[in-house]
């Protein structure tokens, strides 16, 4: 499963949170987890929110899959072999594959 941001506009009836949503003031307005209903989804277009995070049962691309490893070792090309930040790139290209 993995995490999209997709614009509201594109959100469907029954789709899951991913991230809670929450206000400027730091009030959350509808938590982690909540199944969308119709009515939901109007009001958060009515409040104005452009996007919300949701599971995604959707695989990624192989495509997608090789474009972002190709960005993950360029961002990473000017710290090869350091001790402490080598280990953050192979987490990164791991979890990346298990989303594959």
């Amino acid at each position: 499963m993995t995490i999209k941001l997709i614009p509201i506009s594109e959100v469907k009836e029954d789709m899951e949170l991913a991230k809670s949503l929450v206000n400027e003031k730091g009030m959350t307005l509808c938590a982690e987890g909540t199944r969308l209903t119709s009515s939901l989804i109007s009001r958060f277009d009515r409040m104005g929110i452009e996007t919300v995070y949701i599971h995604s049962q959707e695989q990624m691309s192989e495509s997608e899959y090789l474009e972002r490893k190709k960005t993950i070792e360029k961002r990473f090309a000017n710290v090869a072999g350091d001790p402490f930040l080598g280990p953050f790139k192979e987490i990164i290209l791991e979890r990346l594959e298990a989303k594959r």
